[in-house]
């Protein structure tokens, strides 16, 4: 094995990191009830910054790409840095939840796409014969962010309040983050690895069978049906475990590390579920897993037993991850050679459009166990359609080899 088949891992163990720090994000659902109680708002207000966070991220993913083409990838990776600490830094100074939205939503929102598109792009040169379980080894990172993040957090808010408490861990998280971008860098043009020399590498060339419309947007409605229970899950995860089964501040950050935990082993499980099988099974896996979540929840909410909270939110955390996972090896596996906006780029927008939909389905819901069971058996009505849809028509992308470089 050559030296950069070796120092090609480098890179992913500086990528997970980043994404730990990133992934913090998915802390959101603590945050919610002492801003609810700082600022005097409601429930659907408080997930307004989460919302405003993913769909900035979809925008500046796919605005991006333009500027990883064109400059340093060091240099792009390091901006991402930079406006993702200071969502959390301007915390320090915000005054009400205008102000807050706003900066946490817009910073860190615009600094996880630029961050996202700078380091898959390291990934998927670095990894060009086995993209998705080294995409799912990085994004590990991201969803396991919480188990070391959430106490951390939970610790500085019960000593400093929430918004010292995110001012002071975004001060903490830039310094990490821009000693991981320093090494950063792309492989020479046509590289490939050692292992790999004398074989042709295997692409996807998906041009013929998702050109149309008719098989374009089943694929997009499956990620999107998928995305929004997840949403609902993660945005809500500690909030809910508090307000509906009882639950203490310090112990649903407890079970918020048991989630993410879930959702990060997720990220790889279904990384090389991906590699091996396709695009088609692993959507039918991860629709078929979310069936039973959604059943179960449906089913036994109004018990308010915790069990069912523990088994159903890490399915769904489980799901969103493998989710996220897929559209994000879409980019190392698929390309639209003649189509201006690329294949993962329009994957991405159910990310967008199922954050916004979600904060009306949790604006709806409140916090009446009724509501929230009418919310889940709709989603199991979804889910269940998303399952048919994607059996009848996504098929097996079949990868087809192209001369290694």
């Amino acid at each position: 094995m050559g030296d950069s088949d070796t120092k090609r891992w480098m890179y992913v163990i500086f990528t997970f990191i980043i994404f730990i720090c990133s992934g913090s994000v998915y802390n959101w659902s603590m945050f919610r009830i002492p801003l609810e109680q700082l600022f005097s708002i409601s429930p659907i207000y408080s997930l307004l910054p989460f919302m405003l966070l993913f769909v900035m991220i979809v925008f500046s993913f796919i605005l991006s790409t333009s500027l990883v083409k064109k400059h340093s990838i060091r240099l792009i990776i390091f901006i991402g840095c930079i406006l993702y600490s200071m969502g959390w830094i301007t915390c320090f100074i915000v005054t009400d939840m205008l102000l807050l939205t706003i900066s946490f939503g817009v910073f860190c929102g615009v600094g996880t796409g630029i961050l996202m598109n700078g380091l898959m792009t390291v990934i998927a040169r670095w990894f060009p014969d086995e993209r998705g379980g080294a995409i799912g080894i990085t994004l590990f990172g991201a969803g396991i962010s919480p188990v070391i993040t959430a106490p951390i957090l939970q610790t500085l808010i019960d000593s400093s309040g929430v918004l010292t408490a995110m001012g002071l861990f975004g001060g903490g998280i830039l310094v990490i983050m821009l000693l991981c971008c320093i090494p950063m860098k792309l492989p020479v043009a046509g590289w490939t690895p050692q292992k790999n020399s004398n074989k042709q590498l295997p692409t996807e060339d998906v041009k013929s069978s998702l050109n149309d419309s008719i098989r374009f947007w089943p694929l997009w409605i499956c990620f999107f049906i998928g995305i929004v229970t997840g949403f609902m899950a993660v945005g809500t995860s500690s909030s809910f475990g508090q307000e509906i089964f009882g639950l203490s501040a310090g112990m649903s950050s407890l079970y918020l590390g048991w989630f993410a935990f879930c959702g990060a082993s997720s990220r790889v499980a279904y990384g090389y579920l991906f590699d091996k099988k396709g695009i088609r099974y692993s959507m039918m896996m991860i629709l078929i897993i979310l069936l039973i979540g959604t059943l179960i929840i449906s089913l036994f909410l109004s018990t308010q037993s915790i069990w069912v909270f523990l088994i159903t939110f890490s399915i769904f955390w489980s799901c969103f991850s493998g989710l996220f996972t897929l559209v994000m090896s879409c980019k190392g596996q698929v390309s639209w050679k003649k189509i201006s906006l690329p294949l993962h780029h329009a994957l991405f927008t159910a990310i967008g459009a199922s954050a916004i939909i979600s904060t009306i389905f949790e604006g709806l819901a409140s916090t009446s166990i009724k509501t929230y069971t009418t919310l889940f058996t709709i989603l199991l009505a979804l889910t269940f359609f998303g399952l048919i849809l994607s059996f009848f028509t996504i098929k097996h992308i079949k990868t087809k080899p192209t001369p290694s470089q």
